[in-house]
């Protein structure tokens, strides 16, 4: 019986990857998408998360990978089929709303080669079919889609073709590379153009678009026959460039530059650069916050050298480059042995915060045969590479690198250590530190071992400094309540704000104040600033996403929220009911917040920001502190950690930084109802009492473990405090008395204590 139940099961799963890819446009909608959920991760032994399969019986191969990721955090997944089996043509698209552990098909749509990007307020997907050019829009999220629009016709000397690749905005227009073949139509016929519109313009419109010239393949260049699957870049000059892969050569990407105009491509001027994997496609994006440019390629690894080089595919590298000349390999991400019917390939992708997510045409066993080849892919393959500005190589895969010798491996020798600690520290030791006020001082951001021996010190820029560095950040002399470090929920992320003014100047309100985001990679970036009257820059964060940013102040409004890399104005008031914000932290989803009490005002509060919309971490509205319950009606919290004393998911230990009593650490315990004050610690050694300002922690077993810094004008330190028992205990100075790890070197200050970004699990 149990037998047989196992073959019916088996004939039905088969019988169901066939019907989706031969009779995919005759199901009812609920239908597929009960057919999409029955294939999520039905292939174990598959990398990544299976959204679609085709076996290779039904001569439907999966191509034309394509991803995006709406504002509501939802994945669009696209691809179009090539093949035999009558049903090119069409594309098919899937929807995650569980950021890519499952899919659900959601419509097909009549073109192929299809780029999926979101711009105002709407998804589209640009794509070709017999020759046209076409575009089609959805206004639900990829659920449903206009009828597809020819948005340019096919000549006597163009028929149109592409590959996903990205969309750009840049001085005030969409761009993006793409080609036609020329007479007579066949492979290496390529032709290499642009396309564009302006940004507030219908782009379902044939008339907003317009088109560059065409350049085609030059033989004599180089020892290849053509280029294809074009990428336009924003080049760090500003200029557009497109950088495409080039057959049959391996390694080599041609580059063809866009004239100032913007509508002419230069084919006198096509230069060539070592590029790892240029002979298949590839994506490149640029990540603002580290300045660096990205792509994930089949670059071939020495193993695997002399084989056929547009059918090796059995890896995927990621690689980035300052400057989208010289690039470097950063880490083996997907690889099997196999090259004859494995293979990874046509990779499209997106950052999401510290991660990208990508979609694969994968080849690979399924238990049907496995794919025709390495190349007629029977998959389509979710990935997810976390935290990928400091990814390294797996341990069993490292030795596939070793004898890589034609392009360096990227240097990481600038990132964080993580378990580490960083302060903020105010001065660079050689000049007498300023005593009068509002004088701006040089800051750095100082890694220290758990037992205070210092690792590294990097110092933010006090002069502009290229595109990731435009804004200086500079700390006031005498303001020792600023600057306080937050990290992101997922730790990859370090934010401060200080100010953008020169050190050794008087520090004003009209003085923009600027956004440092810090990631684990060690890179430090300061583009983002805000107006003067958010007065002292006490603290700010940013979410997993590495886009929303959220800060506060002493003036105006105590809670501001604003993009990564938008400028001094361009922010949204969210609490204005009191004006003395302080600290800033992320738990489960959900923003917290401490401020301190205005003098005939609104009284100190700590607790979760609610209201706004959306909930938990509103970026518009109204909202409020909600503030904990049990706290004394008389405190003022400064920097602040929420704990997890039993590891059940649940927050229930709160030490915070009381300026009031003066400087001390608090301790409450929540029991399910209420928060229960649990003693408190003065950091008062030396004889006079040092306020503590800054604090961070973590648990180690029924421990905890906490550091803060004393910032008061004298010496200022780095100091150790354990709450053993944690769940139960209750803390006090005799008890739990601070050890002091290190103090500020001479002629400078401490002002804030983190983990560094990169330290997960805390």
């Amino acid at each position: 019986m149990k037998a047989n139940l196992l073959i019916l099961t088996i004939l039905l799963f088969i019988s169901c990857s066939h019907k989706i890819f031969n009779e995919l446009n005759d199901l009812e909608e609920s239908e597929q998408k009960s057919i999409s959920k029955v294939l999520n991760n039905q292939f174990p032994v598959v990398p990544g998360t299976v959204i679609t399969h085709s076996p290779k019986s039904s001569k439907a191969y999966i191509g034309s990978p394509s991803i995006e990721i709406l504002p509501n955090g939802n994945y669009v997944a696209s691809h179009d089929i090539f093949g035999t089996s009558g049903r090119a043509h069409k594309t098919a698209v899937f929807i995650s709303e569980d950021r890519g552990n499952t899919w659900v098909f959601a419509d097909s749509v009549n073109l192929v080669g299809g780029q999926l990007f979101y711009h105002q307020d709407a998804l589209y997907l640009h794509g070709f079919g017999h020759g046209d050019m076409f575009i089609t829009k959805s206004n639900d999220g990829g659920h449903t889609w206009d009828p597809v629009v020819t948005i340019m016709n096919k000549t006597s000397t163009v028929r149109y073709q592409q590959a996903p690749t990205p969309f750009i905005v840049h001085n005030g227009r969409i761009w993006h590379a793409t080609e036609g073949l020329a007479p007579p139509w066949g492979y290496g016929s390529q032709q290499s153009c642009i396309i564009s519109a302006d940004v507030n313009a219908d782009l379902m419109n044939p008339s907003s678009w317009r088109r560059s010239n065409v350049v085609p393949f030059n033989p004599s260049w180089t020892e290849g026959t053509s280029f294809m699957e074009g990428n336009i870049v924003l080049a760090p000059d500003d200029s557009l460039k497109i950088i495409l892969r080039v057959n049959p050569d391996d390694n080599i990407a041609a580059v063809i530059p866009v004239a100032n105009d913007g509508f002419t491509i230069d084919g006198s001027s096509v230069s060539f650069i070592n590029f790892p994997g240029a002979r298949k496609k590839f994506t490149i994006r640029y990540d603002a916050v580290t300045g660096k440019y990205w792509s994930l390629t089949n670059y071939i690894l020495p193993d695997y050298v002399g084989g056929d080089v547009g059918r090796t595919r059995n890896s995927q590298v990621l690689i980035s480059s300052t400057d989208a000349v010289n690039w470097s390999i950063n880490a083996l991400v997907l690889f099997v042995d196999d090259t004859a019917f494995h293979g990874f390939q046509y990779l499209d992708w997106q950052f999401d915060g510290a991660d990208i997510v990508a979609v694969s045409r994968t080849s690979y066993d399924d238990g049907m045969g496995g794919a025709a080849n390495q190349h007629d892919s029977n998959f389509l393959t979710f990935h997810r590479f976390s935290n990928f500005r400091t990814r390294t190589t797996p341990t069993e895969w490292q030795y596939l690198l070793d004898d890589i010798s034609d392009f360096p491996m990227a240097d990481t020798s600038s990132a964080f250590t993580p378990g580490n600690l960083v302060v903020t520290r105010y001065g660079n030791g050689t000049h007498d530190y300023p005593t009068t006020s509002n004088v701006a001082v040089e800051v750095f951001i100082d890694e220290y071992t758990p037992e205070g021996i210092l690792d590294s010190s990097r110092p933010l820029p006090t002069a502009a400094n290229g595109s990731v560095q435009p804004y200086r950040f500079t700390g006031n002399s005498t303001a020792n309540t600023e600057a306080l470090l937050s990290l992101s929920a997922n730790r990859q992320y370090l934010v401060a704000v200080g100010y953008n003014v020169a050190p050794g100047a008087t520090i004003t309100s009209s003085n923009s104040r600027t956004i440092a985001v810090v990631t684990a990679d060690g890179s430090i970036n300061t583009s983002t600033i805000t107006s003067g009257n958010i007065g002292t820059p006490r603290s700010a964060i940013i979410a997993n996403n590495g886009v929303n940013i959220w800060f506060a102040g002493s003036s105006t409004a105590a809670l501001r929220y604003k993009l990564f890399g938008s400028g001094a104005t361009e922010h949204i008031d969210l609490i204005t009911s009191t004006t003395n914000g302080r600290s800033l932290a992320i738990y489960d989803e959900q923003l917290y917040m401490s401020t301190s009490a205005v003098s005939g005002g609104e009284p100190a509060k700590l607790g979760p920001v609610v209201g706004g919309i959306p909930l938990g971490m509103p970026t518009s509205g109204t909202p409020v502190i909600n503030n904990f319950s049990g706290l004394p009606a008389n405190f003022n919290a400064s920097q602040f950690i929420l704990l997890d004393k039993d590891t059940d998911g649940e927050f229930d230990l709160l030490y915070y930084v009381d300026e009031t009593n003066p400087g001390s650490i608090v301790k409450y315990a929540y029991d399910g109802g209420t928060w229960m004050v649990k003693g408190s610690v003065n950091a008062t050694a030396p004889a006079t009492t040092q306020g503590i300002r800054s604090i961070t922690g973590k648990m180690v077993g029924n421990t905890a473990v906490l550091y803060a810094v004393t910032t008061t004008l004298g010496t200022s330190s780095l100091i150790k405090m354990t709450d053993a028992n944690a769940s139960s205990s209750i803390i006090s100075a005799s008890n739990n008395a601070p050890e002091n790890l290190v103090s500020a070197p001479a002629k400078t200050r401490f002002r804030s204590v983190s983990f560094t970004p990169g330290t997960v699990g805390i």
